[in-house]
């Protein structure tokens, strides 16, 4: 008796996305082929560059509701997905402090106005920290600053350890993985490569800007970081520091290590962070702890996001094709459950209610139907 043949599944694109998807699909019994421009390593991906935090409720702050409800369940969405990869991925789940500088004070009641206003229909996920609060959570943060916001169910993943992971994972189950290959023409099912065509049962395109010549409305949007060794620093979980001019986000990980960053311009350059960017992220980060000035810099990074105008994710989708986009700074975020979603629709066309405006049907007369909200 002769095996049923697995589904053919080529996907474009092996950034974050298309890593955590080709990994969800071989383990339905698929058969993937991952296409990418870049090396296995994923050097030139966002991720590569990203903090990987998982923050959505501080990150209502500037965005859509629809962000925090995609991205609520991502601490406990990764931890599952790290449990089965052969390398060890840091994660941590002990949440996120938000502190100002008291001229500030105003900007940390209007985070927590915004947070209680969209994310009405649930608990408060912002508390309220007093000056105790603060030594309790982060003793080195106590005396410069008398008050914060504590949002208890956040985190952070080790974006780089995190890839290695999945690429482990990938070339041990069996995934094909064409890397250093330039994807000429995406047409359907049909994939054209390095003057080559190959079909497939079904076409995934995550190329992120890569996909500019499918999505016109794409933007990149440039994010630059500092990484630091500071001994001298302790701070154990993700702070955010609110000012008027220049908020950060201080990323701690293990080896006296921490991620410095916040920096988002509308354009799509990807020339070295400059003077500006620098001063502004280290002097912020001196403020936060004076300690910082003993840390030496090993690292900066820059990289373009992709958006979309709205700054929400598109899953634009065909008989036998979809193109998943535009995750913006969200992607860590918004992933695993991103990633689920797809998956469904490719298996069954269909989609929970609650994200349904997120996937759009080329097809007039055919549209997606939708599954009641889980």
């Amino acid at each position: 008796m002769m095996a049923e043949r697995k589904v053919e599944i080529g996907i474009v694109g092996a950034g974050l996305f298309g890593r955590t998807l080709a990994l969800r699909l071989l383990k339905n019994n698929f058969h993937v082929t991952l296409f990418d421009r870049d090396a296995v390593e994923g050097e030139a991906s966002c991720a590569f560059t990203g903090a990987g935090m998982l923050a959505p409720y501080c990150e209502l702050d500037s965005s859509d509701p629809i962000i925090c409800a995609l991205g609520e369940d991502a601490p406990g969405l990764w931890s599952e997905i790290v449990a089965d990869l052969p390398t060890t991925v840091f994660l941590q789940n002990a949440g996120t402090v938000v502190v100002s500088h008291p001229g500030d004070d105003a900007l940390l009641k209007q985070l927590y106005a915004r947070v209680s206003t969209k994310h009405a229909s649930q608990p408060a996920q912002l508390i309220w920290l007093d000056a105790d609060d603060l030594l309790q959570l982060e003793p080195s943060l106590a005396g410069r600053f008398d008050r914060g916001l504590y949002a208890s169910n956040e985190g952070q993943i080790d974006n780089r350890q995190l890839l290695n992971g999945l690429a482990a994972a990938l070339i041990e189950k069996g995934c094909n993985w064409n890397s250093n290959t330039e994807v000429d023409s995406i047409n359907g099912s049909e994939i054209c490569a390095q003057d080559k065509r190959h079909n497939y049962d079904f076409v995934v395109d995550c190329r992120g800007l890569g996909a500019k010549d499918q999505l016109k409305e794409l933007r990149g949007v440039r994010g630059e970081m500092i990484e630091v060794h500071a001994p001298e620093v302790v701070l154990t979980r993700p702070v955010r520091m609110l000012h008027p001019r220049y908020a950060i986000y201080v990323v701690p990980r293990p080896g006296n290590r921490f991620l410095i960053g916040a920096t988002s311009v509308e354009c799509e350059d990807y020339r070295p962070i400059t003077v500006l960017s620098t001063l502004e992220l280290l002097s912020a980060a001196y403020s936060l702890d004076p300690a910082f000035a003993q840390a030496s810099i090993t690292e900066t990074r820059v990289n373009c996001r992709p958006a979309m105008p709205n700054n929400q994710p598109l899953v634009r989708h065909s008989e036998n094709n979809i193109e998943i986009n535009g995750l913006y700074r969200h992607g860590f975020l918004i992933t695993p459950m991103l990633v689920s979603l797809v998956a469904e629709w490719m298996q069954t066309k269909t989609v929970d209610r609650r994200f349904a405006h997120l996937f759009v049907s080329r097809e007039v007369k055919r549209e997606v139907s939708y599954a009641s909200s889980h």
